[in-house]
């Protein structure tokens, strides 16, 4: 953990401003590695390619100085993973920082699908399918292959006939839904909770 957290704006000043306040930075008696620097900048103009490899060229010592952070109640592995990462690969591409792969599974939801890999990977088909060793889109892309419902039709039909837990989900399946061609998706109460009115009523399996 840090020892002292400082915000540092920066509006409209010149980049040599900046390498000044880095180096001061660098030479607290506390320590750089103890301290969470978060650096705001917001000029009127958007910064130019030159300005941006300048600020890449000066932050470059400082990526290697990261740590990275252990995952607690405070921070989740997915957080600890792109507080190390994601400030290396913006840097790393001066000419045009949002094509960070990264940042955009960030946008694109991937935060939330890496949620249900984690709270599902000690289910038969995370541990098949390596969900623990998931960090990126990419790793998903490469790791989990395209399926039908062809795919999981034998894993239902188990899951249905001797109510064997902890297959597909880490959660209990209360009941299924049943589509126009017959075939069954298991749900759990969290499934529906957020589109189903509390008065409504599922058939529960047997």
């Amino acid at each position: 953990m840090y020892k002292v957290s400082v915000v540092t704006p920066f509006h409209n000043v010149d980049m040599g401003m900046f390498e000044k306040c880095a180096e001061s930075m660098r030479c607290q008696s506390i320590g750089f590695n103890n301290i969470e620097w978060i650096i705001v900048v917001h000029n009127s103009e958007p910064l130019t390619v030159d300005e941006r490899r300048m600020l890449c060229d000066m932050a470059a010592p400082y990526l290697k100085k990261l740590r990275k952070m252990t995952p607690s109640k405070l921070h989740s592995p997915e957080e600890c993973y792109l507080s190390y990462h994601l400030p290396q690969e913006v840097l790393s591409n001066a000419e045009n920082p949002m094509e960070s792969p990264l940042l955009k599974d960030a946008q694109n939801g991937w935060q939330d699908l890496i949620k249900i890999l984690r709270v599902n990977a000690s289910t038969d088909y995370g541990m098949h399918y390596h969900f623990d060793q998931t960090e990126t889109l990419s790793d998903y892309q490469q790791l989990v292959p395209l399926t039908d419902y062809e795919n999981y039709k034998r894993l239902i039909d188990l899951q249905t006939n001797i109510g064997e837990s902890g297959i597909l989900t880490s959660a209990n399946v209360q009941q299924y839904l049943v589509n126009a061609k017959g075939q069954r998706f298991p749900c759990t109460d969290e499934h529906l909770q957020p589109s189903v009115p509390e008065s409504a009523t599922w058939p529960r399996h047997a």
